[in-house]
């Protein structure tokens, strides 16, 4: 039965490593860009490509800080050119957020980094093997 407690921190310290391991990737292949830069570029190319607008508060519930953390780090991806605001033409006090071109661009090279370092992932395990994972994360996800 000890063995079932023995989830939670194997979980933990796969998700730790995975996310080390991704980050070093990212840092290597992509300048001045961090991973949560990097996830705030993909939620704003998903709504770009859905045709949805991406206000500040969104961009705070999505990768969990607080309004300042949020508000600093887009003050700095919109000195790097990877975002910039435009007013809402519903509330003008608001601001939407939309990647540039250089956004675009860096987006593609955080994207293409992630799905090779899945890709490596994969590499590692059979495709029974893969199969299996899938079906018990599934499974523990409810």
């Amino acid at each position: 039965m000890d063995e079932v407690f023995k989830i939670v921190p194997k979980v933990r310290e796969l998700f730790f490593y995975i996310k080390k391991e991704m980050d070093e990737q990212i840092k290597l292949k992509v300048e001045n860009v961090t991973p949560n830069y990097g996830f705030i570029l993909f939620k704003l190319r998903q709504a770009e490509e859905n045709h949805e607008d991406v206000y500040q508060k969104d961009l705070e519930f999505c990768i969990k800080v607080n309004k300042s953390t949020i508000s600093e780090m887009l003050d700095n991806m919109e000195k790097n050119d990877l975002i910039k605001r435009v007013p809402s033409k519903l509330d003008s006090r608001k601001k939407i957020i939309v990647l540039t071109p250089r956004g675009r661009e860096v987006d593609s090279k955080v994207s293409d980094t992630i799905k090779n370092y899945d890709k490596s992932l994969k590499e590692k395990l059979t495709q029974e093997e893969l199969e299996q994972f899938f079906k018990i994360i599934n499974k523990l996800q409810g």
